[in-house]
Order: C-alpha cells, then sequence, then structure tokens
C-alpha cells in the first residue's frame, strides 16, 4: 500500500511502487484459498455466505468512495467529460473498471492518467472477477488435493504465458485483464496448499529475499516498464518468497508485526479507495502542485480512510444481523448498487 501511494504521490525512488498491487494479489489468491479449503473441510462451503461476505467486506466502503468521487468531480467537470466520468463511475460501482479500461484501451501508464479520478478501480475489478470464478475450481477439486496443486500450476504457467505475449502485443489486455493477471492470484493459491514448513533460518533468509525483491522492482522498474509480462515475476516471487518464508520470528516476520504497518494494512483498503481520487482532484485545482502538497494530500486521505473504516466498512462487515441473513445482504447489496448507479446518472447528467 505505500509502495502505490508514494508511487502516484510521484516520489522519487518509487517509479515502480505499482507492483504493491501485483503483492496485493499474491496475499489475496493465498488468503481466499486457504479460506476456501477451511470451509470445504470444515462444514462444507457455502456459496451464498461467501459472496455475501465478500459483498459485506468490499462494496459499502467502494461505492461511497465511487460516489462520493463522481459527485465531487461532476462538480467541475465540463459537459464533454461527464459521460465519461458517469461511465468510469457505473464500471467502478460495478467492479467491471479493468473491463472498461480494455474496452476503451485506456493505457495505465499513459500521459494524463492523473485525470482520470477512478482509475485505480481496474485492481478491484480483477478480484471481484476472480472471486467470482475461484471458489468453483477449488470446490470441485478439493477432495483431490494433487489434482488441485496441478491445476492451479497450469493455469500459472498459461496465465503467466499469455501475460508476457499480450504484453507486447496488447498492454491494455495484458494490465488489466484477469486471464492475465490470474497466474498473480494462482501464485498464492499454491501456497495456501498443505505444505511442510521451512526449517527456520531458511524461511527467514527467504522471506528477507522477498522483501528485498519487492524493494528492488519498486526502485527499479518505472512508468516506461512493459508491463506486466515476465518482469512481473520479480514482485511476485518475492511476495510469494515472504509468505512462504515469513512465519518464524526473524527480521522479516519483526518488520512487517510491526503494530503501525499493521495498522496501515488494516486500513488499506479504504485508503486505497480515497487517496487516487484526492491527488486527481489537487491536479484539477492545483496542476503545478508539489511532492509536499501531494503528500499531505494522500495523509488527508489516509484521515478519510480512518473515518470511512470506522463509520462504513467495519460496521457492515461485522454486523451480525447481516451475516445471518446472506441473501438479503446481495439483494441489498445488488439494490445499493442499481441505486448508486442511478444517483451517478443524475449528477452527470444535471453537471
Amino acid at each position: 500500500m505505500l509502495a502505490v501511494v508514494f508511487y502516484h504521490s510521484g516520489v522519487r525512488g518509487f517509479g515502480g511502487g505499482y507492483v504493491g498491487v501485483d503483492v496485493f494479489f499474491v496475499i489475496s489468491g493465498c488468503l481466499i484459498t486457504q479460506l476456501l479449503l477451511l470451509e470445504i473441510d470444515g462444514s462444507g462451503l457455502d456459496s451464498v455466505d461467501f459472496y455475501a461476505r465478500r459483498v459485506r467486506r468490499l462494496l459499502p466502503a467502494g461505492l461511497v468512495a465511487v460516489l462520493a468521487t463522481v459527485a465531487i468531480q461532476a462538480w467541475r467537470a465540463s459537459p464533454e467529460e461527464l459521460g465519461g466520468l458517469f461511465a468510469d463511475g457505473v464500471s467502478a460501482a460495478t467492479y467491471t473498471s479493468n473491463l472498461h479500461f480494455i474496452a476503451t484501451a485506456f493505457a495505465y501508464f499513459d500521459a494524463g492518467v492523473e485525470h482520470d479520478p477512478l482509475t485505480h478501480t481496474w485492481s478491484l475489478g480483477v478480484e471481484a472477477q476472480f472471486y467470482l470464478v475461484w471458489p468453483l475450481l477449488v470446490a470441485v477439486l478439493a477432495g483431490r488435493r494433487t489434482a488441485l496443486a496441478a491445476s492451479f500450476a497450469l493455469l500459472m504457467a498459461a496465465s503467466f504465458a499469455a501475460s508476457v505475449l499480450l504484453t507486447r502485443s496488447n498492454l491494455p489486455l495484458a494490465f488489466y485483464g484477469l486471464p492475465t493477471r490470474l497466474w498473480e492470484l494462482a501464485a498464492g493459491a499454491l501456497l495456501a496448499l498443505p505444505h511442510r514448513p521451512l526449517p527456520p533460518r531458511l524461511g527467514q533468509g527467504l522471506a528477507i529475499a522477498g522483501l528485498a525483491a519487492i524493494g528492488l522492482a519498486v526502485v527499479w522498474l518505472d512508468r516506461t516498464t512493459p508491463f506486466p509480462g515476465w518482469i512481473a515475476a520479480l514482485p511476485v516471487g518475492g511476495a510469494a518468497a515472504v509468505v512462504l518464508g515469513g512465519g518464524p520470528p526473524g527480521v522479516a516476520n519483526r518488520l512487517l508485526t510491526w503494530p503501525p504497518l499493521q495498522a496501515i494494512g488494516q486500513l488499506s483498503y479504504s485508503w486505497y479507495l480515497w487517496h487516487w481520487p484526492l491527488l486527481t482532484l489537487l491536479h484539477r485545482f492545483a496542476p503545478g502542485a508539489g511532492l509536499v502538497w501531494r503528500l499531505a494530500v494522500v495523509l488527508a486521505a489516509l484521515g478519510v480512510a480512518v473515518v470511512s473504516y470506522r463509520l462504513v466498512e467495519l460496521p457492515v462487515r461485522r454486523s451480525r444481523w447481516l451475516a445471518r441473513r446472506p441473501v438479503l445482504t446481495l439483494g441489498l447489496g445488488l439494490g445499493a448498487t442499481a441505486l448508486g448507479v442511478a444517483v451517478m446518472w443524475l449528477l452527470t447528467r444535471s453537471g
């Protein structure tokens, strides 16, 4: 999260900070697969409840951030910009912005990206689409762990090959598409399968090497790097090494369990939602704003994230009333999304 924020803020030395999203994909693939396997091995997978928990976790804070972003941007947008703002808002609210950017051939590293306040939601689209397809695969093969591991490895290899090829020929598809990002999630999924624990020293060394690989990607890569392609193996492999070897007490473990970093991790979803829209707002009102102003804005976004986390994200996620009503939760999620789309239409229609 820090790598992404510093990259978007233009901090020198973080030219490849966008790889923070790749690290997130590895972690997410591991956690979701682990969760699915625990449920299947326990009382069995309840698909409705699984998706209802994802809705409670992601949709409320995401929808509030998207609606607020569209409302603020529409206030100062020109009539020519309103149509694009509505399309971006709808795709972000429905977790399809990655598909929207593929269809419009919108390149993440192009000049002028700072004018689009919802560009960052592409990764949420990839994540949501992963949630749709992954439980089925895991549920079908969960009883045959060897076949499950082989399936993960095969998907990982095919997706990586597609990523390398399409990075050369169709960069928007390679960057935003689930098929070309699936290998990063599958790398994490492989780590969720049962395996023998590593010897402590080997695990500590692997975790340190993984952090070094991520750090190298952050400082070495930049917006001119053809990405993802083969070079994405550096942060993805680094993240996998940290997850695999980071359990035993050691330097990496102490760093990653440092309370301030854990607090940032806890707020990372809300901070991710808010930091980029506020930066684009700064660019609109003060195009030449320096680094100090940009850092002040992302710090303010962290403050907004704290409020969002406490008042929106956490109460809905921990609601026992909703937890006991997964079907109703899904219905409310669909209704809230439809209402949000209607509000955005009104906002961008009136300007």
